[in-house]
């Protein structure tokens, strides 16, 4: 996943971000969870792109998503991506400059 600053203001970013594949609006299989690689502080100025590795396991027969929620660190709005995975096992790697 593909993060850029739209803003004209600097921001900062650091850890993993919260994805939750969902159907409908609804939960689907468990959180991914963070796939405990190093983690550093990330300075973006206008224009500048953080990327997420999110890698999912689907060899099991759980429904398929049709979206990702995905949450920044330190910033509750939900950012809603069109995905089709199924709700297997979801893991997501540090943020990282694009």
């Amino acid at each position: 996943m593909l993060f850029v600053n739209t803003s004209h203001t600097t921001c900062t970013l650091q850890g993993y971000v919260f994805a939750q594949l969902q159907y409908h609006h609804a939960k689907l299989g468990r959180p991914a969870t963070d796939d405990h690689g190093a983690t550093r502080r990330i300075t973006m100025h206008t224009g500048d792109s953080a990327e997420v590795q999110l890698t999912a396991v689907s060899t099991c027969q759980a429904p398929i998503s049709d979206h990702v929620l995905v949450r920044v660190p330190g910033d509750g709005t939900p950012i809603i991506v069109t995905m089709q995975l199924r709700g297997c096992a979801l893991s997501v790697g540090p943020i990282t400059p694009a």
